[in-house]
């Protein structure tokens, strides 16, 4: 059984085909659920999805698989379909070459091989200080998603990065290389991709966390909300994504 929050509807249709009730029943034991009632546990955010079990009179659990969703932008999103989502120690070379190509109007290949040695030695001011703390710790590698679409669209709601305008290890190479080069290479990443949410499912063993994610998403959206309660999701550890998991990639069109 598949937990899904593409969208309200879907998570709600997901945690009711767990409970075996209809999607009415479970919005109405959730909204039902005020504050206070959530303060009598010691552990409130933990406390909501039992409660809503309780009103349900149903259990919520059950999931086998969950589908994720990645935000990022890209220049062919056919390539997640042929080569799934790569952890950051697989993409990085490419990332490079493709910021050399996207770039290549404003720093020639000696001027970015500067800009990789510095940037990798102890240069390239604070993008480049960014950049050495993530590049060799696997646990910055990913590849990470989130249980719910809807957060990467509003990501200053969140106070969380905003992955749809541009991924963070491409502004630290482009905050370096504006520093050194005066060049704004971010400007021109932006203009040459997409901004583009991925979705794939994987098998999890303990739904619990997602069911709790996807309690908080429902019950904050009742009330016009979003709640870093519902944050969290996938991390690959350095694993990828293979391409057979891959189920949708949304081109978003963002008005900035």
């Amino acid at each position: 059984m598949l937990l899904n929050c593409a969208s309200t509807t879907t998570a709600f249709e997901s945690l009711a085909a767990a409970a075996g009730v209809p999607p009415h029943d479970v919005h109405t034991a959730l909204t039902a659920i005020d504050w206070t009632d959530l303060e009598e546990h010691n552990d409130p955010e933990r406390a909501l999805p039992q409660l809503a079990a309780e009103r349900l009179g149903r259990h919520l659990g059950g999931f086998s698989e969950v589908r994720y969703f990645h935000g990022t932008r890209t220049r062919d999103a056919d390539s997640f379909r042929r080569h799934g989502l790569l952890p950051l120690g697989a993409a990085l070379e490419g990332i490079w070459r493709e910021l050399r190509e996207i770039g290549a109007d404003q720093l020639g290949d000696a001027e970015f091989e500067t800009l990789r040695t510095e940037i990798e030695g102890n240069g390239g001011g604070d993008g480049g200080r960014l950049y050495r703390l993530k590049t060799p710790a696997l646990q910055h590698h990913g590849p990470f998603a989130e249980y719910v679409r809807e957060h990467f669209l509003h990501p200053q709601e969140l106070s969380s990065h905003d992955y749809l305008r541009t991924p963070e290890l491409v502004e630290d190479i482009a905050h370096a290389a504006e520093e050194m080069f005066d060049v704004d290479l971010l400007a021109a990443y932006t203009a040459a991709t997409k901004p583009c949410i991925v979705a794939f499912d994987m098998p999890m063993d303990d739904d619990g966390p997602a069911i709790e994610a996807t309690c908080w998403y429902l019950w904050a959206a009742a009330r016009r909300e979003l709640t870093r309660a519902a944050c969290g999701g996938f991390d690959g550890q350095g694993v990828a994504v293979p391409p057979t998991a891959i189920r949708d990639v949304e081109i978003i069109d963002v008005p900035w």
